[in-house]
């Protein structure tokens, strides 16, 4: 990867920086880009992409320094991919990963990028965003796609359904879980749930948080 040059104007702040993922990260934290426009905001992204030899603790311990040294350097967000069936991008939970790293960094922002939601019922997600966004007091982005990896269609059974159809339901259904009223009762064409045979207020049973 090509080094840009240029002076930085914060202290000890390397022109580029090679996260040990493969991919080059260049600049630093309030850089002037061009006289009089605003200043970059760094973001790092990762799937992340390791040799298959590689043990699974040493590649996950790997990516979380990575951030770690990110949020150190002044990054402002990072940002997450997560695979099932891929032992080259061993992610398998973004959020679990997000929630590993939440007593290590300080200021950086945490993100999926992204969480395949057809991959997903729509109440399990939509209580793990509410809870880690909680978690984080707000320094959460949560990034969504249809997924895109073959083997991790296949195996959760995607391969002859529109995943882009499915994915705008579960976001919706999300949202209705989320903004909606007690007790639950959503019906769609790939997921309908409902907590009225089970909805006692009086104890909080039935009522996602």
């Amino acid at each position: 990867m090509q080094s840009i040059q240029y002076q930085d104007p914060l202290a000890n702040r390397p022109p580029q920086l090679d996260l040990g993922t493969g991919l080059g990260f260049i600049g630093a934290e309030n850089t002037p880009i061009h006289s009089g426009h605003p200043s970059m905001r760094l973001a790092y992204f990762t799937q992340p992409v390791h040799p298959l030899n590689r043990g699974y603790g040493d590649v996950l311990q790997e990516n979380l320094d990575a951030v770690i040294l990110a949020d150190k350097l002044g990054y402002q967000e990072a940002l997450f991919g997560e695979h099932f069936t891929d032992v080259a991008e061993p992610i398998t939970s973004c959020l679990m990963f997000i929630a590993r790293l939440m007593g290590e960094v300080e200021q950086i922002t945490l993100g999926t990028g992204v969480i395949n939601l057809p991959v997903y019922h729509p109440v399990m997600l939509a209580g793990q965003i509410a809870m880690i966004d909680t978690l984080l007091d707000g320094k959460f982005i949560w990034g969504i796609g249809p997924g895109g990896l073959q083997s991790d269609v296949e195996v959760f059974g995607n391969s002859d359904i529109d995943r882009n159809e499915k994915m705008v339901e579960v976001f919706e259904q999300i949202l209705q879980i989320w903004w909606g009223e007690a007790p639950l009762n959503v019906s769609g064409k790939f997921n309908s749930f409902t907590t009225e045979a089970s909805y006692y207020p009086e104890i909080g049973q039935g009522i996602a948080p």
